[in-house]
C-alpha cells in the first residue's frame, strides 16, 4: 500500500508544476489547459468536497479558478521568476506567513507560521542576480511591520 502524502508535498508538487505551466512562463499550445488541471488536481487532493468534478462533465475547471488557487499559494512572489533565477518572497494573509524560494528549475522552498494577525495582508519580495538587489513590499505595511517586530 502507498503511504499517505502530506500537505507540504502536496504543496510542493502543485507549485512546481503550477510555475512549469503558468501561462506566462510557458508558452507551449497547451500550456493553459495543463495549468488549469494542475489546479484541478491540487483541489481535489486538498479538499475534495469542493472540488468540481473531472473534466468533460457539467462542473469544468474555469482559468480564473485555476490563477486564482496559484495566486493563493504564491502570493505576487512568482511575478519576477523566470526559468534560470532565483526569487525569495514572502506573503502574509488570514493569520499565516509564507516564504518561498523559487529555484532556477521551479522547484520550491516553503516556510509556513501562524502570525495571529488576521488583519492585514502584504508581500514583500527579495531579488538579485549578483549585481544588484532588489526589495519590494506591497499591501498592508502596518502588518508586514507588525509581523517583522513579531518574528
Amino acid at each position: 500500500p502507498r503511504g499517505k502524502v502530506g500537505e507540504a508535498e502536496v504543496k510542493r508538487a502543485y507549485r512546481k508544476e503550477a510555475l512549469k505551466w503558468h501561462p506566462d512562463k510557458n508558452k507551449a499550445p497547451d500550456a493553459e489547459e495543463k495549468f488549469r488541471e494542475v489546479a484541478r488536481c491540487y483541489e481535489e487532493l486538498t479538499n475534495p468536497s469542493t472540488a468540481p468534478a473531472r473534466p468533460g462533465s457539467d462542473g469544468g475547471f474555469d482559468a480564473q479558478r485555476a490563477y486564482r488557487t496559484f495566486e493563493d499559494l504564491f502570493g505576487d512572489v512568482h511575478a519576477r521568476w523566470q526559468p534560470g533565477m532565483t526569487i525569495t518572497g514572502s506573503f502574509a494573509s488570514g493569520g499565516k506567513r509564507v516564504r518561498i524560494t523559487i529555484h532556477p528549475d521551479g522547484t520550491t522552498d516553503e516556510q509556513e507560521e501562524e502570525t495571529g494577525n488576521v488583519g492585514g495582508q502584504y508581500s514583500t519580495m527579495y531579488t538579485s542576480d549578483g549585481q544588484s538587489t532588489h526589495i519590494e513590499i506591497s499591501g498592508d505595511i502596518g502588518a508586514f511591520v507588525a509581523g517583522w517586530l513579531g518574528s
